[in-house]
C-alpha cells in the first residue's frame, strides 16, 4: 500500500532503509499519471511514492515519526 510521497528519490531511499533496518519491506516508485514529466530521474514533477505492506503501516509510521523524517 502506498505509504507517504516524498519529495525525490533521495528522502525516499532515506525512508526504506530506516524501514528495513527495522525489518520492514518497502519500495519506490515515481509518481504520477503514467505521462513522462520527468527532468531527472528520481526528482520528478509529482514526487517519489515509497510503498509498504498494510499490516506494517502502523509501525513504519511510528519509526517515521521518531526520525522527524
Amino acid at each position: 500500500m502506498k505509504f507517504c510521497n516524498v519529495h525525490d528519490i533521495i528522502e525516499a531511499e532515506r525512508i526504506i532503509e530506516l524501514l528495513k533496518e527495522n525489518e520492514i519491506a518497502a519500495f519506490s516508485q515515481e509518481s504520477g499519471d503514467g505521462v513522462s514529466v520527468y527532468g531527472t530521474v528520481g526528482f520528478g514533477l509529482y514526487g517519489v511514492d515509497v510503498f509498504v505492506e498494510a499490516k506494517n503501516e502502523e509501525q513504519a509510521k511510528k519509526l517515521i515519526d521518531a526520525e522527524n523524517l
